[in-house]
């Protein structure tokens, strides 16, 4: 198994728990030596999911797209965020720690698009490869690129899609205004 794996995956699930059994909010020392190479600002997402008849169910998903604190501190803080703070679900509960599946997303950083049509926007998409971010009028939405693998979405669905995520008008990825950005991942899971 890969190290870099395990110490994320570690992380994780021990922020997690310390949260959930401890009410305590951990999050690992920049100082320890296991953590090399974690320690440069990044952002990253954790998903839960929990087990039911074999099957994957969502339990929570939260993240920080932007590099705005250390690797190490954002897998700690989006795991404790997404078992809590997924305002979709009520927070995990320690019964339900047995069955949780958790993943970690460790993000790229956000580019915008530069394109001169929706043609040319629907050719730079990589399903698969690229999450995406859309913002218009302050509103924003993210999904990350798993999931329009998961749903076999073509790139104008998930460009759809994510304008729904943002609670705006499916389409509102045609208007001039709005800002498309996107981004890659690596993603931890057992």
């Amino acid at each position: 198994m890969d190290g870099r794996k395990d110490i994320i995956l570690d992380i994780a699930n021990r922020s997690i728990e310390k949260a959930i059994l401890h009410n305590e909010e951990w999050v690992p020392s920049l100082n320890d030596k296991g953590y090399t190479g974690l320690t440069e600002n990044q952002g990253a997402f954790t998903t839960i999911y929990k087990l039911l008849n074999d099957e994957k169910s969502l339990r929570g998903c939260i993240g920080y797209p932007y590099p705005i604190y250390p690797l190490v501190h954002s897998i700690a803080l989006s795991a404790r965020q997404a078992a809590l703070k997924d305002s979709r679900f009520k927070p995990v509960d320690s019964k339900e720690l047995p069955e949780l599946i958790i993943e970690v997303e460790t993000l790229s950083q956000v580019k915008k698009f530069d394109y001169n049509s929706i043609e040319e926007l629907y050719s730079k998409i990589e399903i698969g490869k690229h999450g995406l971010i859309i913002s218009f009028m302050g509103s924003k939405g993210l999904l990350l690129p798993k999931v329009a693998t998961r749903y076999n979405w073509d790139v104008k669905a998930f460009l759809e899609n994510t304008c729904k995520k943002a609670g705006l008008p499916r389409d509102v990825y045609l208007r001039d205004a709005v800002e498309i950005l996107y981004f890659s991942s690596q993603l931890y899971a057992n």
